[in-house]
């Protein structure tokens, strides 16, 4: 099931692995605490009766990540083949996931357990950096989502805006923010968020909507 060459692959091309020489990549992919499952469209990545202390890197196919509470699940962001999640629960103490995390469909994923990670750390001081950039990245990423969902309805009205909008528009976002009833700034950073979970992709100042089912099931 392992495919050494699309872990290595994506590996270079990701800006926390590829600091690392080939060399370190190659011996990554073969390190047997590394492993590589497939989960079914619908199913759960991760499980509290199963806790995985690892990255987890996408190799095919989607996931969903979803923060549970008060019996609903928020969207946080959906990932694409390359990208890592995990680093919430890597070094923690606590054997509890933060969030939950769904195949949308048929996927593969390559796990990187934590004692790898720590060697990787203590070993290459270019690693341990980029690590904490990804953390900040992240931390980031969720400031910005937790604002979002902070104004009622406003995200709902962008994801409307959105699906029923054509595929691709160069909207005037000072009459829709005023429309809206947010700020520029907010908006442009709602638009920023919806870009990083896979809904619209963004050049310059145009938007093509990406995923519009996703879009109408924010409303």
């Amino acid at each position: 099931m392992n495919d050494p060459r699309a872990v290595i692959r994506h590996l270079s091309a990701d800006p926390l692995f590829g600091v690392l020489s080939e060399e370190a990549i190659i011996a990554l992919t073969a390190d047997p605490r590394c492993i590589t499952l497939c989960f079914a469209g619908g199913q759960g990545v991760n499980a509290d009766d199963e806790f995985r202390c690892a990255l987890g890197l996408v190799l095919k196919g989607q996931v969903d990540v979803h923060r549970m509470g008060s019996g609903s699940r928020v969207l946080l962001n959906r990932l694409e083949e390359g990208r890592l999640f995990g680093c919430a629960t890597l070094f923690s103490e606590e054997e509890q996931y933060v969030t939950a995390i769904t195949a949308r469909t048929k996927t593969e994923i390559f796990f990187i357990p934590s004692m790898v990670c720590e060697e990787l750390i203590t070993a290459y001081p270019a690693f341990a950096l980029a690590y904490i950039r990804f953390l900040s990245d992240r931390i980031r990423f969720l400031n910005r989502r937790l604002a979002s969902l902070a104004a009622p309805g406003v995200e709902e009205k962008l994801a409307k805006f959105f699906s029923e909008c054509a595929d691709t528009i160069t909207p005037n976002m000072a009459q829709l923010a005023s429309a809206l009833g947010i700020g520029r700034a907010s908006l442009y950073r709602m638009v920023e968020d919806f870009v990083g979970r896979g809904l619209l992709a963004k050049n310059g100042k145009t938007i093509t909507v990406i995923d519009r089912d996703g879009l109408i099931a924010l409303q």
